[in-house]
C-alpha cells in the first residue's frame, strides 16, 4: 500500500513540472509579444503592433546640405572659377522645419508598410549660398519593423521636389561676365532610414537620415545631391 502511494505521488510530481514550466512564459498575444510581464508585483503592458500602425502625424526639425559634383564640360554656366572645379562643392546648408503625414498598415506581426507625404521649409540659409534651399516636398512609401515594445526601425523611398534660388556668376567665351539668380526645382528620388522610440502608447520620438538624388540637377552646377539628418516628434491616431 505504501509503495503504491509513493509511486502515485511521484507520477503527480513529474506531470506537474511541464505545466509549471509552460506557465512561466505567460500567455502569448496574436502579435507575438507576451500579454504582460510581471516584475516585483508590477505588470508591464505588451507592445501591440497596433501602437505602430494606423494614421500618424509628426513635426520634424532637420539639417541638410546640398552638394554638386560640378559639370562635366569645361565651359558654360558656373558659380566659381569659370567651371574650373571638378570635385564636389557645397551649394547650401541650412536648418529646416516641417511635418509629415502617413498611414502605416500592419502587414504581419512585426512589419508595417504605408504611404507618407512630407513638407519642410528652411529656417535659415548659410551665408553666400550658391543654391539657396526653399520649399521641399516628398511623397513615398515607408516600411517599418517592430524591434521591441518601444522601438521601430524603418526605411523609406519616394519622390522629392526641392525649390531653390540659384545664384550664378559666369563668363562667356567672349569674356563677358554675367551674374544673377534664377528659381529652379530639383526633382529626383529620396531614400531614408530612421528609428522611432515610443515613450507612451501613441506618441513617439525619432531620428531620421535622408538622401536625395536629383540626377542631372540644374544647368548651372550639374548633378546635385542633398543629405539631411533630423529629429521627429509624432503621434499615431
Amino acid at each position: 500500500m505504501n509503495n503504491r502511494l509513493a509511486i502515485a505521488m511521484m507520477v503527480l510530481a513529474l506531470s506537474a513540472k511541464p505545466a509549471l514550466a509552460q506557465s512561466d512564459s505567460g500567455p502569448q498575444s496574436d502579435n507575438g509579444f507576451p500579454q504582460g510581464l510581471q516584475t516585483r508585483g508590477r505588470i508591464i503592458p505588451e507592445a501591440n503592433i497596433a501602437d505602430f500602425s494606423g494614421p500618424r502625424a509628426e513635426v520634424r526639425l532637420d539639417w541638410s546640405e546640398l552638394d554638386a559634383p560640378g559639370p562635366s564640360y569645361g565651359y558654360g554656366y558656373c558659380g566659381i572659377d569659370f567651371c574650373g572645379y571638378s570635385t564636389s562643392i557645397k551649394l547650401d546648408s541650412n536648418f529646416n522645419v516641417g511635418g509629415e503625414l502617413g498611414y502605416d498598415f500592419a502587414v504581419s506581426r512585426h512589419v508595417t508598410v504605408g504611404p507618407y507625404a512630407k513638407f519642410t521649409n528652411k529656417i535659415s540659409n548659410s551665408s553666400g549660398c550658391l543654391a539657396c534651399d526653399g520649399d521641399d516636398y516628398a511623397l513615398g512609401i515607408r516600411a517599418g519593423y517592430v524591434l521591441s515594445r518601444k522601438f521601430l526601425v524603418y526605411g523609406k523611398v519616394g519622390y522629392n521636389n526641392l525649390k531653390s534660388v540659384i545664384n550664378y556668376n559666369y563668363t562667356d567665351n567672349s569674356g563677358n561676365s554675367y551674374s544673377g539668380s534664377d528659381t529652379f526645382h530639383y526633382k529626383g528620388t529620396e531614400v531614408g532610414f530612421g528609428v522611432n522610440y515610443r515613450p507612451s502608447k501613441k506618441y513617439y520620438l525619432g531620428m531620421e537620415f535622408t538622401a536625395d538624388d536629383y540626377g542631372n540637377g540644374d544647368p548651372y552646377y550639374g548633378g546635385n545631391q542633398r543629405f539631411g539628418i533630423g529629429l521627429t516628434f509624432g503621434k499615431h491616431f
